[in-house]
């Protein structure tokens, strides 16, 4: 496969990528100001990365290793080896693959498919009522291993684990939503849920986001 494609299916947009064209970052811009394709990432704290409610790793660094007081969250870990996979961690560092060093890049949000359960990872309905919604989960073709990121807008949370079947995935986890919800490729901004503001919406993030043309990011909740 190419090294990212962008499609629509219905409402969803969608983004395929290589996984070893993403990458974690930190970024303080929209997507449309970094002019880089991708999709908002996970939940963190504005300007401080290191206190962020979500477990992300890339390039070598442990961006953030959540707070204390969350539970367990599903992280998706891609490896040096190849593989990708979803783990519930408290935190990175109880990883087997992180202890190994083996970790390309890792960014947590919620558990999506096969195991859905948001109230256990700490949710609540402020996270999982009807507005858009941003995945990123795997899928594997001819037996190589496919990112999938995508966005579905005026939906619940729980709509995006039907999405993440009729996608084929193998596995998924749910990142930031509502007005967090950006996707962003080849100079259009696919997604948004304050289209006015998005273009200067200053977007504190933690993210995973293409190495080469694409990426993932997010905005700064508290």
């Amino acid at each position: 496969m190419c090294e990212s494609s962008y499609k629509r299916i219905g409402t969803t947009h969608i983004i395929e990528s290589r996984p070893s064209n993403l990458e974690v970052v930190h970024l303080k811009k929209s997507l449309s100001k970094v002019k880089r394709n991708g999709i908002n990432g996970s939940w963190f704290i504005t300007g401080k990365p290191e206190t962020s409610f979500a477990r992300a790793y890339s390039n070598g660094k442990l961006i953030s290793d959540g707070v204390s007081h969350r539970p367990p969250r599903g992280t998706l870990i891609y490896t040096k080896d190849g593989r990708m996979y979803i783990e519930r961690l408290q935190t990175i560092k109880s990883n087997k693959d992180y202890q190994k060093g083996n970790i390309d890049w890792a960014i947590s949000g919620g558990s999506l498919f096969p195991y859905y359960s948001p109230s256990s990872e700490g949710f609540t309905s402020s996270q999982t009522y009807t507005t858009h919604h941003t995945g990123i989960g795997w899928k594997k073709v001819n037996g190589i291993y496919v990112a999938v990121m995508f966005v579905r807008p005026s939906c619940p949370l729980s709509r995006l684990v039907q999405t993440s079947k009729n996608l084929g995935l193998e596995g998924s986890i749910f990142l930031d939503g509502g007005g967090s919800s950006q996707m962003y490729y080849d100079g259009v901004m696919m997604i948004v849920l304050f289209p006015i503001a998005a273009a200067a919406w200053p977007i504190d993030v933690q993210l995973v986001m293409m190495r080469s043309r694409s990426f993932i990011i997010e905005r700064v909740s508290s």
